[in-house]
């Protein structure tokens, strides 16, 4: 049993460590909360400061998307020499089954002459 004893011991003394490091932190954390509750306005700077940079970060990664569906743009457009005709996105105006390719339209112009 002499393992298990040891084992039990190692056991016991990391679960005596965590338990005052956690102790320490929660001491440190509700310590300031309360400096914070007593400070509205410093709490207010620092919500209003770590709100500011997430929506410096949000918008960074807002660039960095548009900037590479720009290049693929203009990759595609390089590639097809135009914009794309194929996407469901992006409807046109010709090409298909449509109002004016087959359509109502269509069809009158072929009839006599006429829209």
């Amino acid at each position: 049993m002499g393992l298990f004893d040891g084992l039990f011991d190692s056991a016991s003394s990391a679960a005596d460590v965590a338990s005052d490091f956690l102790g320490d932190a929660w001491d440190t954390g509700a310590k300031a909360f309360s400096w914070l509750e007593e400070n509205p306005t410093t709490a207010s700077i620092l919500g209003g400061g770590a709100l500011g940079l997430l929506k410096y970060r949000q918008a960074e990664r807002d660039r960095k998307e548009r900037k590479r569906e720009r290049a693929e743009d203009r990759a595609y457009r390089d590639q097809f020499g135009g914009a794309s005709s194929g996407s469901p996105d992006r409807p046109t105006l010709t090409g298909g089954t449509g109002l004016l390719t087959e359509g109502i339209l269509a069809g009158s112009k072929k009839d006599n002459g006429t829209i």
